[in-house]
C-alpha cells in the first residue's frame, strides 16, 4: 500500500480593503460599484475632457468583460465617487 501525503498550499498575505474613492483614482483589479453592480475593473483611462468655457474636468473609462465575453466601457465623471474593493498583498 502507497501512502501520500498532501503538500500544503499557501498563499501570499493578503488584505481586502473597502473604500469610497473618485473614478479617476479607481485601478486595474478593483471591484468597482458600477450601476448597482460590483464588476471588475480590467483597464482604466483617465483624460481630461473639455467644458464649452474652455476648462476641463477629469473623465474616466472603466473597462469590465461581461458575462458573453465582450469587453465595455463605461465613462464616468472622474470628481465623483463610487464604492472600491481593492485586494492588496499584506
Amino acid at each position: 500500500m502507497t501512502t501520500t501525503t498532501a503538500t500544503p498550499v499557501t498563499c501570499p498575505p493578503s488584505a481586502v480593503c473597502d473604500m469610497i474613492i473618485r473614478w479617476q483614482d479607481v485601478a486595474e483589479g478593483d471591484l468597482v460599484l458600477l450601476d448597482d453592480c460590483l464588476i471588475l475593473a480590467v483597464r482604466v483611462e483617465v483624460y481630461q475632457s473639455p467644458w464649452g468655457d474652455g476648462t476641463t474636468f477629469p473623465q474616466t473609462n472603466i473597462y469590465h468583460v461581461l458575462d458573453n465575453g465582450f469587453t465595455v466601457s463605461s465613462e464616468r465623471h472622474g470628481d465623483r465617487y463610487t464604492a472600491v474593493r481593492r485586494y492588496v498583498e499584506g
